[in-house]
């Protein structure tokens, strides 16, 4: 067995696994403890909230995605103005450098 493995799992498995024991008094993971019905429930109950936190998280930022897109999409004439605005006043800004540098 390879160092960092603990009964087949890594071990940041096995430490997040710890966090979720409520069985053992000894402070083992149910994976070892014998217990066979907790390991299979600590296993799902992690599994599980992996699951919906993952779900949740693609769902918020599709949600995002597509809201961000659309105010984008609605303020193009804005940003189009304000880049314009931009460059004209980096024009001028230059030719008053390339002025006033005697060029």
């Amino acid at each position: 067995m390879r160092a960092g493995n603990i009964g087949g799992f890594s071990a940041s498995i096995a430490v997040q696994l710890h966090c979720l024991d409520s069985v053992g008094s000894d402070g083992l993971l149910p994976l070892t403890s014998g217990y066979s019905g907790a390991a299979l429930l600590t296993f799902l109950s992690f599994a599980g909230a992996m699951a919906l936190m993952m779900l949740l998280t693609s769902l918020l930022v599709g949600l995002a995605k597509a809201s961000l897109l659309r105010r984008l999409q609605a303020s193009t004439l804005w940003i189009k103005r304000g880049s314009g605005v931009v460059l004209i006043l980096a024009g001028l800004y230059l030719g008053y450098y390339y002025v006033a540098a005697g060029m």
